[in-house]
């Protein structure tokens, strides 16, 4: 019953909001060139996804951001277990890393284009670049905030390493290993639809990218709305997988 309270909140203020834009623009108060009524994305949206080119972008951007979210979460947790198990590593390293992370990453698109070439590839890699540092700290600071207790149960109990490691430390690390594995994971799909949009290659972001060159508004928010959608369902299936985890 609160879940369909909770969904019923969300649904009103949504439909509330959207109506407010609608009004908005069609009184005239917004211009077009700003933004479009949410009746004429809707259509745009539509009209997109009949033709096939909404579904065909939203799959490649899909799948560069799967191949990266992957491919980053593989390094991030190995490079995290590393960091914890050897901590001067860890120590040495961490600052390092969170100050990489703080910086736009973004910016260092050419060297990937020059690397990579005009491909997905550069799309994909720059996405790992952006996604494993917030996904190896987060590991780190989950293993290294698991109390002490734990461990010194498991030892009591005669488990060896191993089983200490994959039966207390790592669950017990898991909330904070997910928070960095979202972060991660937002992060990879901030820069692959930027990247996208700056250089025209692939998915969603290309398709912002033209129609927003060629004025039209509401097929650039029908493209940004595809993207949010995106965005959903990707951190939806985390929180699926960390519940399962659970």
């Amino acid at each position: 019953m609160y879940k369909l309270k909770v969904l019923a909140a969300r649904c009103f203020f949504a439909v509330l909001f959207l109506a407010l834009i609608e009004a908005l623009v069609g009184l005239e108060l917004v211009s077009p060139l700003i933004l479009s009524r949410p009746t004429a994305i809707a259509l745009a949206l539509w009209q997109e996804t009949v033709s096939g080119e909404i579904p065909q972008l939203f799959l490649t951007t899909m799948m560069e951001v799967a191949i990266a979210s992957g491919i980053a979460s593989l390094v991030g947790f190995i490079g995290g277990y590393l960091l914890w198990r050897y901590e001067r590593w860890g120590v040495a390293y961490e600052t390092l890393l969170s100050a990489v992370f703080s910086s736009p990453i973004v910016l260092v698109y050419p060297i990937f284009l020059v690397i990579f070439g005009r491909n997905p590839a550069a799309v994909i890699a720059l996405g790992v670049v952006a996604g494993f540092i917030p996904i190896i700290l987060g590991m780190r600071d989950g293993l290294v905030g698991v109390n002490r207790t734990l461990v010194r149960v498991g030892e009591s109990l005669n488990l060896s390493r191993s089983d200490i490691f994959w039966k207390i430390q790592l669950p017990a690390a898991a909330p904070t290993i997910f928070s960095g594995l979202r972060l991660g994971l937002t992060f990879t799909l901030i820069n692959i639809i930027a990247v996208e949009f700056l250089v025209e290659i692939g998915g969603l972001g290309k398709m912002v990218s033209a129609a927003y060159l060629r004025f039209q508004i509401d097929s650039m928010y029908a493209g940004i709305g595809a993207i949010i959608l995106l965005t959903t369902i990707f951190v939806s299936l985390s929180y699926k997988l960390q519940r399962r985890v659970k």
